[in-house]
């Protein structure tokens, strides 16, 4: 990300706690490794090489419907993930930190997906809103 906010990244971690986490191969390979510790990993990737022996990686989403997994799991990036998983209206609801700046990228959260969900602010400051996204019709 090419945004820096403290107090986001704590926000992100109080938030996940130690839920389970899932994300894609791109994810995976930039995200620091310390929040993957005490807790259930899962990355989408195509590839039929092993990323690593610390998780559990799919190949599709059939194969992660498949999974046997009791708690709720945390979807933390990146926008292909995010997309694959609204397409297959498979998310209750969503935490997104919305930046006050523009920023370059090349890849971005679908946010017109979300036009008809529920929206409630949880924190609005100068450089960011917080805000927690629900779906009615999942």
């Amino acid at each position: 990300m090419p945004w820096h906010y403290p107090e986001d990244l704590q926000f992100f971690a109080q938030t996940i706690s130690t839920y389970p986490i899932a994300m894609g191969r791109k994810t995976w390979e930039t995200f620091p490794k310390n929040y993957c510790k005490e807790r259930l990993v899962i990355v989408f990737s195509r590839s039929q090489d092993k990323l690593s022996q610390e998780i559990l990686q799919v190949s599709s989403m059939e194969e992660f419907t498949r999974l046997d997994l009791a708690s709720p799991i945390f979807l933390i990036g990146g926008s292909e993930i995010y997309s694959l998983f609204l397409y297959h209206n498979a998310v209750q609801s969503f935490f997104v930190s919305h930046i006050k700046k523009m920023y370059n990228g090349d890849a971005f959260f679908p946010l017109s997906l979300l036009q008809n969900w529920k929206k409630q602010i949880l924190l609005d400051s100068p450089d960011k809103i917080i805000c927690y996204y629900e779906n009615h019709f999942s």
